[in-house]
C-alpha cells in the first residue's frame, strides 16, 4: 500500500528489539499493523496481516478530519 499511496510510510519495527514501543503501544501479537495519521494518532489496528482494502480504509479515514 505504501508504494501505491504518495504521502504512505511503511515502517517495520522488530518487537523484541523495540519492547518500550511495544508496551507503549499495547501490541499484544505480532505482527501488528497501525496506520497512524498525520499527528501520529493512531486510525487503524490490526493483529496479523491486514487485507490491503482494510488499510487503503484507514487511510481515507485517517486523512479526512
Amino acid at each position: 500500500v505504501a508504494a501505491a499511496v504518495p504521502g504512505v510510510v511503511h515502517v517495520e519495527l522488530d518487537a523484541e528489539s523495540n519492547l518500550d514501543v511495544v508496551r507503549r503501544l499495547n501490541i499484544l501479537k505480532t505482527p501488528t499493523t497501525l496506520v497512524l495519521d498525520a499527528t501520529g494518532r493512531e486510525a487503524f489496528r490490526a493483529s496479523g496481516q491486514p487485507r490491503a482494502s482494510e488499510v487503503i480504509a484507514a487511510l481515507g479515514q485517517a486523512v479526512t478530519p
